[in-house]
């Protein structure tokens, strides 16, 4: 496997490792930082803006931009390994950054939300029995 790198590839005419760092190639990077949330948020859900913010997962989401897109649909994107913040798009446009003012200074993932939830489905259940 290590000579795999090193041999001449037969489209390329040079080891695909030879390839890789000549004339100092430098991956593309995205125009903006919303362009790269774009590419690496890639969980997206489509939520309708209420008055009082975004509702995911059981939690509110808040920004002030928010105020002039109360009764549309969105798309939003968001990390699954901290859900505090969500990152709201509006026809594949950036509208902003919402959070969830419970837990902002703090870093919560999705699977810590279902797991917290579960331990309290069970607990009333437990409690109702």
């Amino acid at each position: 496997m290590a000579t795999y790198n090193d041999r001449t590839h037969s489209e390329l005419g040079t080891s695909p490792r030879s390839a890789w760092i000549a004339d100092g190639w430098l991956p593309r990077m995205p125009d903006s930082l919303e362009d790269l949330d774009r590419l690496l948020l890639t969980v997206a859900k489509t939520r309708v803006v209420r008055r009082d913010g975004i509702r995911f997962q059981g939690l509110r989401y808040v920004s002030p931009t928010l105020a002039g897109y109360v009764g549309r649909s969105v798309v939003i994107r968001y990390d699954p390994r901290d859900i505090t913040e969500i990152r709201v798009f509006d026809h594949a446009e950036f509208v902003c950054k919402a959070v969830n003012q419970e837990h902002h200074d703090q870093k919560v993932s999705l699977k810590e939300i279902q797991a917290a939830r579960n331990a309290r489905r069970r607990a009333l259940r437990a409690s109702i029995n």
